[in-house]
């Protein structure tokens, strides 16, 4: 999906891209993704039917904050 979203957190602009992509990027399927999202684990919203994330808070989040699954 090649959309450029733009979304803001506490007056910050950052670019939004589609839950695949946060998938690829966290090792994780599109599924368990998805599932994070709803759980609110993940810093994203819902747009229609499909969620995006916001890649540059994931990258800043401590390793802790993010379930391990293996």
């Amino acid at each position: 999906m090649n959309v450029k979203v733009i979304g803001q957190v506490e007056g910050i602009e950052y670019e939004l891209v589609h839950i695949s992509q946060v998938a690829l990027l966290l090792c994780y399927s599109k599924r368990y993704t998805r599932r994070l999202c709803d759980e609110g684990k993940l810093i994203a919203c819902k747009i229609g039917r499909d969620w995006f994330a916001y890649p540059q808070l994931i990258k800043s989040m401590p390793p802790t904050a993010l379930p391990d699954v293996s």
